[in-house]
């Protein structure tokens, strides 16, 4: 498949050498402005763009805000690109871009939204559609995901906390895409966002002055549509994938019961069938362990009796949770255990 990331630059050794050159600035802690920032930065210091992607961002940009069109013809989607970023100030650039990306995430989040659902963790089915395309909206860290898949770009977030050295690392990328050549990296500490940037001098004043805002052109419809409808695929999705999970449990933990599934056997599946990915939907297990209690008895502690048996439990649990959500191919599991069902799922 062709590459449809944003960028399409070659990644050479020189390149990660100058990885030293990036730092992380303030740009005002926002989630949406720290990824425009980055985004831009990375646009300065690229050559190649993929200009379908970049033309995704520019129709958007130039449908809410007109007044940037520049009416000289026969221009590349790089080459207005480039205009916009020189021709106003990059404060209110930044401004503008962020709340684009945002409407660009949203759109993503609405159109698949079992994919996003911890977007809608602490929101109701009375919530205005509007709501999430305010720029004071506050969205899940991991619903910046959604702009890999509307952008082609890879985002990785890196999670600090003050007087801690070790911190956790977050990649959303284009499964689409084959080999990445560049990613956008914001640093998250707590609900503020600083982007990763090589030019520092560019963003020196973004987000340190109040500047007033730049109204879109238009704006999403004022009625009051709400995400009833949303919530309704959420629940239907659910219900499809608990009775999977229930289904693929069932039949792993029948194999286990039978002796021909061993704990060391699960151990060896675990380990070579551990997903690369880096976005677990809402942490594997624990996520079926809320749909099936849902409307069920309160939970009951287990005290196993068998700690070998717990263990494979556990474990035939996970590996139940990657074949339902997809995560691992149910053919393939089977194909590397010495006794192969006939898998329904």
């Amino acid at each position: 498949m062709a590459h449809t990331g944003f960028f399409n630059k070659p990644y050479t050794q020189q390149e990660a050498k100058s990885e030293v050159e990036y730092s992380f600035i303030p740009v005002g802690g926002k989630q949406f402005h720290a990824a425009a920032v980055a985004i831009i930065d990375c646009f300065n210091n690229s050559t190649r763009i993929n200009e379908p992607s970049l033309k995704k961002i520019l129709e958007r940009f130039f449908d809410y805000y007109p007044k940037f069109i520049s009416v000289q013809p026969y221009l590349t989607a790089h080459d207005r690109m480039s205009m916009l970023l020189t021709g106003s100030r990059k404060s209110e650039i930044v401004d503008c871009m962020a709340f684009v990306l945002r409407q660009l995430a949203v759109d993503e989040i609405y159109a698949n939204p079992t994919n996003y659902r911890e977007v809608f963790s602490k929101l109701s089915s009375e919530t205005p559609e509007s709501y999430l395309r305010q720029p004071d909206t506050s969205i899940p860290a991991s619903g910046l995901k959604a702009l890999t898949a509307a952008l082609g770009i890879t985002i990785t977030l890196s999670y600090t906390e003050h007087g801690k050295e070790l911190r956790k690392l977050e990649t959303y990328e284009d499964v689409s895409i084959n080999h990445p050549k560049f990613e956008v990296m914001l640093q998250v500490q707590g609900d503020q966002y600083f982007p990763r940037v090589k030019s520092k001098a560019d963003f020196a004043f973004v987000g340190q002055l109040a500047t007033p805002s730049v109204e879109p052109a238009h704006k999403h419809s004022e009625k009051t549509v709400v995400l009833a409808g949303i919530f309704e695929k959420i629940s239907e999705d659910n219900s499809r994938l608990l009775l999977a999970f229930e289904q693929n449990k069932k039949r792993l933990m029948s194999m286990v019961d039978a002796g021909e599934l061993t704990k060391e056997q699960l151990l060896t599946l675990y380990v070579k069938f551990l997903p690369k990915s880096h976005e677990p939907l809402i942490s594997q297990t624990e996520f079926f362990q809320q749909l099936e209690h849902l409307d069920r008895k309160p939970i009951v502690p287990e005290h196993p009796e068998n700690s070998d048996k717990y263990v494979a439990k556990l474990l035939v649990e996970t590996l139940a949770a990657w074949i339902s959500t997809k995560q691992v191919d149910v053919d393939r599991l089977y194909d590397n255990m010495e006794s192969k069902p006939s898998p329904s799922l």
